[in-house]
């Protein structure tokens, strides 16, 4: 099924490359292009810092050309996402459930985005994921629990030193897993599995910082990391108004609508399943809740803008993902094989058209469009009234109420305006332009070598040209990305991204060019 899911997302209608205009997702891809090259030129910066994301997009890039390098690096790390959670939903989840949850996640544009716009989130929940399984093996098995705890806590402190943020998803979903095994299960106390689970993250933490001194010549890795955070808090540099974003962002209505359905589910009907599942969705619960309230507390204490930006409120999605798995599962089952069949059929053919339908739909409407809380307003109507269909339908009804709630969710799970980037097609592919200025970044290369490179562009004119073209005139729609930094905007675009090859604020002279 992983495979295949895989396979789909690579070879199927989304592109593997991040939006033109995005500077942290160029930065990165200048990594890929020449790890030693940008840490002589520019020296230590945070960026640098996350070798366990680098790194294997470094050796990505030196074995595939850069079209196919960014297909095969975002598989890895859904690969990673898939296998994490499957891992975590095996124990409690029937197998026909784990299947769907599988799906729904994998093919989700949201996750989709995640592992395509090359930016670490992505790689870093997946990551986590597999380091949370080997933590919750090494609590239940009888053998090796100790090396297992250990593995387990290395990974988690991976990737919570290669992004901090991430701290929002491995954090609540540990609690959860701590709730979901029975204790009749766990063969190691929790004492024990804290203090394998403090050595592996100690020594771990020694390990990442002596690499980081190899590879920067900067000892002092939090510095990097505290001036960074710092940009992105105590002042909301990077925050736009609520009014500005909110209404298109349906990826947070999917996550309330699932964290509704998993609570109703919760306090009705879930007392009739067995406990292991009844564990695992309390669990599930919790871990979502928890995520949830550390990215609203992150922004609203510490005026921060984790939750407005995709790439970082994303870490909600595992712990959404196994609430979805855990409700279907309660919901579902008593169903017999047939219907789990049928239901798979129509669940599959309705997403795959009503999706690419939506998104042709809303592909050039704009983020402030009614048509956005409009959806999220009938989605929430529909898992409500499929919540209630579940409590009170008759056995022969609750396929119909089971796929009810799926289709309901589909909506606000892909047309977010964070996602548009992922699909291909006529007009909107971002790919083409990025393979175009990777192949310009080459050029630069030969004729430059080793020498700094400084860019001259008139930004503003730029834009000029790809919102309000000439007649006749043919360009990519939605390569102009905005971003606030303290009271001024910056309308980014393709030469940006170029820029962004080369560290972009310090490889330009000037935004535009004189009069």
């Amino acid at each position: 099924m992983i495979s295949a899911i895989v396979a789909y997302v690579t070879i199927g209608p989304f592109q593997h490359f991040p939006p033109v205009g995005w500077v942290d997702s160029g930065i990165y891809t200048g990594y890929f292009r020449h790890f030693s090259w940008m840490i002589h030129r520019y020296g230590a910066t945070y960026f640098a810092s996350r070798w366990p994301y680098i790194f294997p997009g470094w050796l990505i890039y030196r074995v595939f050309p850069a079209w196919a390098a960014n297909a095969v690096f975002s598989a890895g790390w859904l690969s990673a996402l898939l296998v994490g959670l499957r891992g975590l939903c095996r124990p409690a989840l029937p197998a026909w459930v784990r299947k769907w949850t599988l799906v729904l996640f994998g093919c989700s544009p949201l996750v989709v985005a995640m592992v395509t716009r090359a930016y670490p989130d992505g790689a870093v929940a997946g990551i986590g994921l597999l380091g949370l399984i080997l933590v919750r093996r090494g609590m239940v098995s009888d053998g090796g629990a100790r090396l297992l705890t250990l593995a387990g806590a290395a990974l988690m402190t991976v990737a919570l030193l290669t992004q901090p943020g991430s701290l929002c998803m491995m954090a609540p979903m540990g609690l959860g897993l701590l709730l979901a095994v029975p204790p009749t299960d766990r063969r190691s106390s929790l004492l024990t599995t804290l203090i394998w689970g403090g050595v592996g993250a100690l020594v771990t933490l020694i390990v990442y910082l002596a690499i980081v001194y190899e590879i920067t010549g900067v000892g002092n890795w939090f510095g990097l990391m505290y001036s960074a955070c710092c940009q992105n808090s105590r002042g909301a540099q990077y925050r736009w108004d609520i009014s500005l974003w909110i209404f298109s962002a349906t990826r947070i209505c999917f996550v309330l609508l699932v964290l509704t359905a998993g609570l109703l589910t919760l306090l009705t009907f879930a007392r009739g399943c067995p406990d292991p599942l009844r564990r695992f969705l309390a669990g599930s619960v919790m871990s979502t809740a928890l995520s949830a309230a550390l990215l609203v507390l992150s922004d609203t204490a510490m005026d921060m803008s984790l939750i407005q930006s995709s790439h970082y409120a994303s870490y909600i999605l595992p712990a959404t993902a196994t609430l979805l798995g855990a409700v279907l599962a309660c919901w579902g089952h008593r169903l017999t094989l047939r219907d789990r069949v049928l239901g798979s059929i129509v669940v599959l053919f309705l997403a795959t058209a009503g999706v690419a339908l939506l998104m042709l739909a809303t592909s050039d409407m704009p983020q402030e469009s009614v048509f956005f809380p409009m959806t999220d307003l009938a989605c929430a109507a529909a898992v409500v009234l499929a919540v209630v269909g579940c409590r009170r339908a008759p056995q022969t009804l609750r396929l119909g109420v089971v796929v009810l709630l799926v289709l309901a969710l589909l909506p606000v799970g892909s047309i977010s305006a964070d996602t548009r980037h992922v699909f291909g097609g006529p007009g909107r592919s971002s790919g083409s332009t990025y393979i175009m200025l990777l192949t310009a970044a080459d050029e630069i290369d030969e004729v430059v070598g080793e020498r700094p490179v400084l860019f001259w562009f008139d930004r503003q004119g730029f834009n000029r040209a790809l919102t309000h073209p000439l007649p006749g005139a043919t360009v990519p729609n939605r390569q102009v990305f905005p971003l606030r930094f303290g009271p001024t905007r910056y309308d980014l675009n393709a030469l940006d991204t170029l820029s962004a090859f080369y560290l972009w604020d310090q490889s330009r002279t000037m935004d535009q060019l004189p009069a």
